[in-house]
């Protein structure tokens, strides 16, 4: 039965680590951008959302309007968080 294990023989120590920079690039720090672009972008929305819905309220329900889009801002944040530390946990 044959090893089913691959062995990569490199013609120079520089190929070996150029290969390494690049893998860890595009397969950890690109991943890593995205994620928190993302959720960037999603928080920014809210909080556009956010101002938009306040304008329109009345005073007195503004500051319970604050209230929940601060709680709002909080869980996307904390969601982009957990979710980007899991995936970079996957990742290694």
């Amino acid at each position: 039965m044959a090893d089913s294990t691959t062995v990569v023989l490199w013609k120079s120590q520089a190929a070996q680590k150029a290969f390494g920079v690049w893998y860890f690039l595009t397969f950890y720090v690109v991943v890593l951008v995205i994620f928190i672009f993302c959720y960037w972008r999603i928080l920014l929305v809210i909080r556009r959302q956010a101002r938009l819905m306040a304008a329109h309220a009345e005073p007195a329900a503004a500051s319970r309007s604050a209230g929940q889009s601060t709680q709002i801002q909080t869980n996307v944040i904390n969601t982009g968080t957990t979710t980007t530390r899991s995936s970079r946990c996957c990742m290694w």
